[in-house]
Formats: C-alpha cells, structure tokens, sequence
C-alpha cells in the first residue's frame, strides 16, 4: 500500500471515529471542557459546530477532513497529504486537552463506549500527523 494511500485508509477510519465521537457526545450531552473554556450541556449540539464536543473534533475540521481525504483518493496530492497532517497533529492536541478525555483513559475513568472511541481517535489523529507530515 502507498503512502497516500495509507493515510487516506487512516483518514477515513479516523474521520468515522470522529464522527461517532459527536453523535455519542451530543447523544449523552458531552460539552467540550479545554483548559480556560468550557461548553455548556444544553449547547453541545451547536457548539459542536466550531467548537467540537467532548470526544470530536469541530464540524468544520471533520468537514476539512474530508476534503482532503477526498482529494488524496482522487491522486497523489501533497497539499492534502499536508492537511490532513496539519489536522491530525491539531485534532491530537484537542484530544489530550479535552478534560473528558483525559478521564476516559484513565483505569478509574475507563467507560465501555467511550474510552475506546477516544483510543481510537487519537490514536489515528497521531498516525494522520507523521504519516501526514512524511515525505512518500
């Protein structure tokens, strides 16, 4: 498998998690909580717009995502390759910011749906940055 092609398998799967991290974050009302900011309950689902969740990155990253990701399919693309690099390295610094995160990936934190949702996005989002930021 290429290096392009490699990235945009991890893309997707990522963007997926992503995904699947808002829609369990707005179903069980997970604001996002960084360091000097905080969403409220009740405005999770339109926070999630700009702001992202608790387990997601914004709607405006994942939509950038998928551009890219669409972009990468359509050939080789070092522009994209970039993007969804720049995107991976930023979504990891999100994920570890992100209060409910750092919970999740604790023994004592650890839930059945979304610790293992959190694993998996960050895990890719890292992937995304180096393979990303490679050169192929």
């Amino acid at each position: 498998m290429t290096g392009n092609r490699a990235l945009a398998v991890v893309s997707a799967v990522q963007l997926a998690a992503g995904l699947g991290g808002m829609a369990l974050a707005v179903r069980r009302r997970h604001a996002f909580d960084i360091p000097f900011w905080k969403g409220q309950e009740s405005t999770v689902g339109r926070d999630s717009v700009l702001m992202g969740t608790a387990l997601s990155a914004p709607v405006a990253m994942l939509g950038a995502q998928a551009y890219g990701l669409a972009a990468l399919l359509r050939g080789p693309d070092p522009a994209a390759q970039r993007l969804l690099g720049g995107l991976g390295a930023a979504m990891t610094a999100g994920y570890l910011a992100e209060r409910l995160v750092r919970q999740r990936l604790l023994p004592s934190g650890w839930d059945g749906t979304e610790s293992p949702l959190i694993v998996a996005g960050l895990g890719l989002a890292a992937a995304m940055a180096v393979m990303g930021f490679s050169r192929h």
